[in-house]
């Protein structure tokens, strides 16, 4: 293990801790003193299976179902983290205006408070779920161009233990019915050993060109092959290359994190023939490329990895990291910037205040 990932684990393993011991001493042990000793061993078990699912990302040991409950877990950890943060603020800001309200009624309006706030919890918790693994809704983005031309793009499907062939099949289905003229995948489709997906023909139903770059998650399962996978289908992947297609050039570069993989992501072959006259379009899939680099010369850039934060507040952390978080951005004069949330999830299976999607960008 490099030292990079120990430190991610050490704080990982000391985030989930404090996130499982702030749900029990600040919620569950409020809510129900009664039971608070099996509310203390619930919460023991969730801290232990969140640094099993921590150690499975990586290692890859642990059977589909298991993987799924544990990433659901998970998902359940940092939600309720937060609803007991909210519930501290308004506990606090509530029962301050109500402190000469007689005993009686104030534990009647706790008992109600507590309840409701269980209530909503678990309520949004398994909507959360829901709309993880659900097949995104459809987002168009309009551009004024006149060019008359119909792009699907997806991001961050993390094809592996938790979401399989139906899912992708799904995608595909509903953006065959878009009647669009190209597809393009922006990074972060495949999300385990390449050898366990035996469903990746289904990329060949797509009844449109479609094009791919690499996203960071490609380089932790062996991108050279993946590529090599992907490359005996009908996709095209664009490697810090440029393509064509008439009204549009399609340009695309490996991910940022390629460079430690021995494939960086490299502007020069594509400015080296250069279109200035038509409309080009860059796939890069961490949109922290925009900030570091300079793409004034492109049109429209296309990028992923945000998941719009997949669960709030972890938005505020995206934003501080890659600078983007969801939507149309102006990067320039002429340069537009669109962050997609994405259309699948990593980790817990949980999406809150963040929804996933497929855009559909008419120019």
């Amino acid at each position: 293990m490099s030292l990079h990932h120990l430190l991610f684990a050490i704080v990982f393993c000391i985030a989930v801790f404090i996130a499982n011991a702030y749900i029990y001493r600040q919620l569950f042990r409020v809510i129900f003193p009664r039971f608070k000793g099996f509310f203390l061993i619930i919460c023991v078990v969730l801290f232990i299976s969140n640094v099993v699912f921590l150690f499975s990302m990586r290692a890859d040991f642990l059977p589909e179902i298991v993987y799924t409950i544990l990433s659901i877990l998970l998902g359940f950890s940092f939600f309720f983290f937060l609803i007991a943060l909210i519930y501290d603020i308004v506990k606090f800001i509530a029962f301050k205006s109500v402190k000469n309200i007689d005993t009686n009624r104030r534990k009647t309006l706790k008992l109600i408070c507590d309840l409701g706030v269980l209530f909503v919890a678990f309520g949004c918790f398994l909507q959360g779920i829901f709309k993880a693994i659900k097949i995104p809704p459809i987002k168009y983005v309009d551009l004024n161009t006149n060019l008359g031309i119909k792009i699907a793009m997806i991001s961050d499907v993390h094809l592996g233990k938790n979401l399989h062939k139906d899912f992708l099949l799904g995608l595909i289905k509903k953006i065959n019915n878009q009647e669009v003229d190209y597809v393009v995948i922006v990074g972060d489709l495949i999300d385990t050993n390449i050898d366990e997906i035996d469903y990746l023909d289904l990329l060949n139903t797509f009844n449109m060109p479609c094009f791919y770059v690499t996203g960071n998650h490609e380089y932790y399962h062996d991108a050279t092959k993946i590529l090599a996978k992907l490359k005996q289908t009908n996709i095209k992947v664009l490697e810090n290359e440029s393509i064509d297609l008439g009204k549009i050039v399609l340009s695309g570069i490996n991910d940022l994190k390629g460079a430690k993989y021995g494939m960086p992501m490299d502007l020069a072959p594509i400015y080296k023939n250069f279109n200035d006259t038509k409309y080009n379009i860059l796939l890069a899939h961490q949109p922290v490329v925009a900030k570091e680099f300079d793409l004034s010369r492109f049109d429209l850039v296309l990028s992923g990895h945000t998941h719009a934060g997949q669960i709030f507040p972890f938005s505020i952390l995206v934003i501080m990291q890659q600078g983007f978080l969801h939507g149309l951005y102006e990067i320039g004069k002429k340069t537009k910037l669109y962050v997609s949330s994405g259309a699948g999830f990593w980790g817990p299976s949980i999406r809150f205040l963040a929804p996933s999607e497929i855009v559909i960008i008419r120019l």
